[in-house]
C-alpha cells in the first residue's frame, strides 16, 4: 500500500519533472506549487516566454501554466494545488 505525500515545487513543473518516479508510486499524492500566482494577462512577455514563441503579448501565462501542471499532475496520479504567490 503507497503512502500519500505532499511534494512542494517552487514554480510550476519543478516536481513533476524531477520527483515524478516518486510521485507515481504514491498515487494520490500532492503536488504544492508555491509561485503559481500572477496576472491574468502579461505584457511584455517575461524573455522565457518570448523565446519560447508559445505565447502573445496579453496572453494569460498563468492559467496555461497551471492547466499544465495539473495534467503533470494528473499523469502522475496526483493532486495539484496551487497557492497564488
Amino acid at each position: 500500500m503507497s503512502r500519500v505525500y505532499r511534494v512542494v515545487s517552487p514554480h510550476f513543473d519543478d516536481a513533476t519533472l524531477s520527483c515524478a518516479l516518486f510521485i507515481a508510486a504514491n498515487p494520490g499524492s500532492r503536488v504544492t506549487t508555491v509561485f503559481a500566482g500572477g496576472p491574468p494577462s502579461v505584457s511584455p512577455l517575461t524573455g522565457w516566454d518570448k523565446a519560447a514563441r508559445y505565447f502573445r503579448d496579453g496572453d494569460d501565462v498563468i492559467s496555461e501554466r497551471r492547466r499544465e501542471d495539473g495534467r503533470s499532475a494528473a499523469l502522475l496520479r496526483a493532486e495539484p494545488e496551487h497557492l497564488s504567490f
